[in-house]
């Protein structure tokens, strides 16, 4: 937001906060259905203000750090041209919000991550592939991170990897990464994991996501 303000571009804001309050009292934190008629009243106001402003239908709609799924409703007005990075390689199925699709291609066993530009459908991270990125090595970038003052993220990875066999990495999985920070073994690799997304969906944002549009 503060990039696009310096460079004086129209901003149309919409807080999710107000629409969706109500909603998590209704159905509880993190168990909004997707299709509920509070999601779906905050797509039509989005979208009615932005068609306002343009006087007719976006040509394209891009989805940078949205984390929320669309609407059927969203999807079936504007499908094919709502485009989204996700950071992660799509073609391996690793899907999921945040630090999931590097959980899993560490258990997988991969060198490199790489972030997806694609379609968004109705599906939860499995439309169409447009692009990918290069790919971003885990250990490299995790060394780099170190070296401008994080600390015990190579660590982290060392120890998931030797750990691969048990239910840790697992129960990550299930639960997120909160819980794992009780001992410092599992913090470590929970850090790791969870500062590569940001990396990843970087280098799909600034190459990727301008060379398609």
């Amino acid at each position: 937001m503060a990039i696009a303000r310096a460079n004086k571009h129209e901003i149309i804001e919409l807080s999710h906060i107000l629409y969706l309050k109500e909603a998590r009292r209704k159905y509880g934190a993190g168990k909004i259905p997707r299709n509920c008629p509070e999601r779906v009243q905050y797509e039509q106001e989005i979208s009615r203000r932005v068609e306002n402003k343009l006087g007719r239908e976006p040509d394209l709609i891009c989805l940078a750090g949205f984390d929320l799924w669309n609407t059927d409703w969203m999807i079936d007005k504007y499908y094919p041209r709502i485009i989204n990075v996700h950071p992660g390689d799509m073609t391996k199925a690793y899907e999921g919000l945040h630090w999931m699709p590097s959980a899993k291609a560490i258990i997988a066993g991969d060198e490199s991550l790489r972030s997806t530009l694609f379609i968004a459908d109705k599906s939860e991270d499995k439309g169409p592939i447009l692009m990918q990125s290069k790919p971003l090595n885990i250990i490299r970038t995790l060394s780099e991170l170190e070296s401008q003052g994080e600390k015990g993220l190579t660590a982290g990875l060392n120890v998931s990897l030797i750990l691969l066999s048990s239910t840790i990495l697992l129960l990550m999985m299930i639960s997120g990464p909160r819980p794992m920070r009780k001992c410092r073994k599992r913090w470590v690799i929970s850090v790791s994991v969870c500062r590569m997304p940001s990396k990843c969906r970087a280098i799909g944002k600034y190459i990727p996501l301008p060379s398609t549009i």
